[in-house]
């Protein structure tokens, strides 16, 4: 089925507004990743005061860090995405 011309200009007009960078986006973004940042940091302390030999290495806490901050930018990225209109 082709899409007419009013939804493709519809969803051009979402795809733009969606990327607009607006201090509520910035501020949302801020508080995801404060709060991923935060539940890392409390899970690799609490395995490190367990006794994971692993974890009392910086790198690899680190390591930890950016794999968790790779699955998860997705969800913090959410803001710059259109909304999908589910019919």
């Amino acid at each position: 089925m082709s899409k007419s011309k009013k939804q493709k200009q519809a969803e051009l007009k979402a795809q733009q507004e969606a990327r607009q960078i607006t201090p509520a986006k910035l501020l949302r973004l801020a508080l995801k990743s404060m709060g991923f940042a935060i539940v890392v940091a409390v899970v690799v302390i609490g395995l490190n005061l367990l006794g994971v030999p692993a974890l009392g290495n910086t790198w690899v806490q680190l390591g930890i860090m950016f794999v968790v901050y790779l699955v998860a930018y997705p969800f913090l990225m959410s803001e710059f995405r259109p909304r999908v209109n589910k019919k």
